[in-house]
């Protein structure tokens, strides 16, 4: 079978799209753990079946004979000299010689769409979660489709409505508007451009309660799909 370098994301926005990419092709299975740099020659040789360095006509040939597909993602960490431990991520499709039922897989093996199988990142800053969007199908009809997308978790969400809310009270307006301009700077996925509208609404809500004219509509550039890789590292 044809080996493949498996490639660095160079920046933690393109790890997310990497995982994203992954999931929406059907990538739901995964696991993760994390290892010393030197380590992950071994780790990769250690699962054959796995088929970690397949390139594409291998992986095509794999579907057509019901076996998964597997990609090692790992972490950006990767390209700091001095990290310690790095984390990484198997995630599979369906099928014979995947992640799903393997008898003795690299980690527990979870999926995606569970709520249980969700993958977190930056120490559960954000969640990785199908969400439902509707988009226009013909000039008089909607439709409502499924798609996978990162937002901030519960806790990380309530954190900046908290002080949001506190600062509208207060009629902080100059830190309110500085506090939104931060929050602008995380990566715009669907999930969190929707959390930060809704931020924004809720902020809005109480400074009318409390006199104060609302802040302008928040103009949050477009997410777009972004170069992927480290030009400087691979395995």
């Amino acid at each position: 079978m044809p080996d493949k370098s498996i490639r660095i994301p160079r920046n933690e926005t393109a790890h997310l799209q990497w995982i994203q990419r992954l999931a929406m092709t059907g990538h739901v299975y995964w696991c993760g753990d994390s290892a010393p740099r030197d380590r992950f020659p071994n780790l990769i040789g250690k699962y054959p079946s796995l088929a970690l360095r397949a390139d594409a006509p291998a992986r095509a040939y794999r579907k057509r004979t019901k076996r998964a597909s597997v990609h090692m993602v790992v972490s950006p960490a990767f390209l700091t000299p001095d990290a310690a431990r790095i984390p990484w991520l198997m995630l599979s499709t369906g099928g014979r010689d995947g992640l799903e039922g393997a008898h003795a897989p690299p980690a527990p093996v979870k999926d995606l769409r569970t709520r249980e199988g969700r993958i977190t990142a930056r120490n559960g800053f954000y969640e990785f979660v199908r969400a439902e969007k509707r988009v226009r199908d013909s000039p008089k009809r909607d439709m409502t489709m499924t798609t996978w997308t990162w937002r901030l978790t519960w806790r990380r969400y309530q954190e900046p409505l908290a002080w949001l809310t506190e600062a509208a009270k207060q009629r902080d307006r100059s830190g309110l508007e500085a506090r939104f301009d931060a929050l602008s700077q995380m990566p715009l996925f669907a999930g969190i451009r929707r959390q930060l509208c809704r931020l924004h609404t809720e902020t809005n809500r109480v400074l009318s309660q409390h006199g104060c004219v609302r802040l302008i509509a928040l103009d949050l550039p477009t997410m777009r799909m972004q170069r992927l890789w480290a030009d400087e590292a691979e395995l």
